[in-house]
């Protein structure tokens, strides 16, 4: 606990709002609620932002004049493309987490609570799948780097 800082109060145990729902399980979601949109939101702006990073790049080399500038432009433009991707994804799957979590904090049914808690486990099966994609690219472009650094260094 870092010094002077009082922890954060215990949501008490408390008597079903409706089933096996309690005002618990509703604060805690209402607490993570707003931390998922933020990074949702953030996404979304990291996302948007490589992507006009992409097209930029592509419109200064292509009007830079050089033969075949295309053939910079565009590979650069897919890995930023695809660097976006990891992050509007997840993304989008984390703001659905959170708009579910609005549902049951307004309707407090357990319909509700599913449909959250699925929206959940939908937005890890994307983080792990971008995860291992990019641990993927890790494994094939770090050797790759390596080996062009290696044949290309001056004698």
């Amino acid at each position: 606990m870092i010094e002077g800082k009082s922890p954060e109060p215990a949501v008490e145990a408390s008597s079903p709002i409706a089933g096996s729902i309690t005002t618990a399980m509703i604060e805690h979601l209402r607490r993570t609620q707003v931390w998922v949109r933020l990074l949702s939101i953030l996404g979304f702006i990291v996302g948007a932002i490589t992507v006009v990073i992409g097209l930029g790049y592509c419109v200064v080399t292509v009007s830079s004049g050089r033969e075949n500038a295309w053939l910079l432009a565009v590979p650069m433009l897919l890995a930023l493309l695809l660097v976006s991707g990891l992050y509007l994804f997840p993304s989008m799957y984390l703001f659905r987490y959170a708009t579910a979590i609005s549902r049951v904090r307004n309707i407090g049914d357990q319909a509700p609570l599913e449909v959250a808690l699925s929206t959940q486990r939908a937005f890890w099966r994307v983080l792990a799948i971008a995860t291992l994609i990019v641990f993927g690219l890790y494994c094939v472009v770090l050797p790759l780097a390596i080996a062009v650094g290696v044949w290309t260094r001056p004698q």
